[in-house]
């Protein structure tokens, strides 16, 4: 609800490319949230389906302005909603570059002029403002996918207002050829040793993945899993959401995957790099193929919508044998035995310096002036408030067959029955891409 950040991680090879740097590589963290009238953070879970706010925060602000010089800026998005989807297009249909995805650079830039961006997926997208006048304004507009809630106020993100021209032409470049790493981008289907099946679906009340729980995984003393493949295998997974009405989106730790296709389409433009969190939409079936490398042990797979993660859409997966115990090799601590929290930065610290490569000084995104802060911003929007239909009854949950365990000791999890989820009113998906 409340907390979110970047690490940022160079190497030489990016640092060497002429893409934009220091102040022109900006950070944004944006995501939907409820207030009350006091300005307190609201919560509900809309019946274990998802949260759904009337209010865009883009770096702690409500629908910021940030001023920009003219020329190309790079910005690393990070989609920190609880449940929501977005479609993102600029206000004057443009296209912008998309560079970097989940795992890194990808092999070429791809011009688009929309993309979709869900829960916790991370992209670099490089806009150029060179081609606007000073005083222009151009805002960064979300035409909402399928299965979100909407509100009149939750179509804008935020808006750049361009500035003076820049005679500095350094780091101000969109190379064509961007990542010769294909370690994963370069996996084929014959490189696979096997294909699963993972399916995401609501079943008896509960949110599952292949009819298994958290609650089932914690059953077994953690050791139920859904796939145990070797250190090294490359395999195929098949992410299928059979039902209608949500889309999952699937987070796989430990790798980086390549997505294959869609339905047997291929991926989105915006897709093409390497990725650990994708898109699933109602009925869909989307096939990725991944090298499980560096590590053995158990690791996790699950839903990013937060709403149907803490609700057990989660499970685990083997690679090798051995490993960590993921419970028991780092187990709490007493208060006493713990260091600090967090340390105060001295005064002439000043917070450090960001994120950019050349410690070139702290990113911030400027709010709108403080008179204008309190109602919501004086820009068109999209979209219409969603009416939202008389929630239907509750379905009793039935008792799950625990797993056969090998502790002694069981944790069983206490589970309310859930409601259906409520039939909003769907706004039609739009994607006018160029080369999306």
């Amino acid at each position: 609800m409340g907390l979110a950040g970047q690490y940022h991680v160079h190497d030489d090879r990016e640092l060497s490319l002429p893409i934009p740097h220091g102040e022109f590589d900006v950070p944004i963290i944006y995501g939907d949230r409820m207030f009350d009238k006091t300005g307190e953070l609201l919560f509900t879970s809309d019946g274990h389906d998802g949260q759904f706010g009337d209010v865009i925060l883009v770096n702690g602000v409500p629908w910021p302005n940030m001023k920009v010089k003219r020329r190309k800026y790079r910005f690393r998005l990070l989609n920190a909603s609880v449940s929501r989807a977005y479609n993102l297009s600029l206000s004057n249909g443009d296209t912008f570059a998309v560079i970097c995805t989940d795992g890194g650079l990808m092999p070429q830039p791809q011009f688009v002029k929309s993309m979709r961006h869900i829960m916790a997926e991370r992209y670099e997208i490089v806009i150029d403002f060179s081609k606007y006048q000073p005083g222009q304004k151009v805002t960064l507009k979300n035409r909402s996918p399928d299965n979100n809630i909407d509100h009149d106020t939750t179509g804008v993100v935020c808006q750049f207002v361009v500035g003076a021209h820049v005679t500095d032409p350094r780091s101000n470049e969109i190379p064509q050829d961007l990542n010769p790493n294909m370690n994963v981008m370069g996996l084929k289907e014959s490189d696979a040793k096997t294909t699963r099946l993972m399916r995401f679906e609501r079943k008896d009340g509960h949110w599952t993945v292949n009819g298994q729980t958290w609650e089932d995984v914690v059953n077994s003393d953690y050791n139920l899993t859904v796939a145990n493949p070797g250190l090294g295998d490359v395999e195929i997974w098949e992410l299928e959401n059979p039902g209608g009405g949500w889309f999952h989106p699937v987070h796989i730790h430990l790798v980086d995957f390549k997505v294959l296709d869609r339905n047997g389409r291929p991926p989105e433009d915006w897709e093409k790099g390497p990725k650990d969190v994708v898109y699933v939409g109602e009925s869909e079936k989307v096939r990725v193929i991944m090298r499980f490398e560096n590590q053995v042990g158990r690791y996790m797979m699950h839903c990013h919508n937060l709403v149907h993660e803490d609700h057990d859409m989660m499970v685990q997966f083997q690679v090798g044998e051995g490993g960590h115990d993921p419970i028991k090799a780092d187990p709490c601590k007493d208060q006493g035995k713990m260091g600090p929290l967090f340390v105060v930065p001295d005064d002439d610290d000043h917070g450090g310096r960001g994120s950019t490569p050349g410690g070139s000084g702290t990113i911030t995104v400027p709010a709108a002036p403080a008179a204008a802060a309190a109602p919501a911003p004086k820009v068109n929007v999209l979209g219409t408030k969603v009416k939202k239909t008389k929630a239907k009854p509750k379905r009793k949950v039935k008792v799950k067959r625990k797993v056969k365990a090998k502790a002694k000791h069981k944790t069983t999890v206490k589970r309310k029955p859930a409601a259906k989820k409520k039939s909003p009113r769907r706004k039609p998906a739009s994607s006018s891409r160029g080369r999306s």
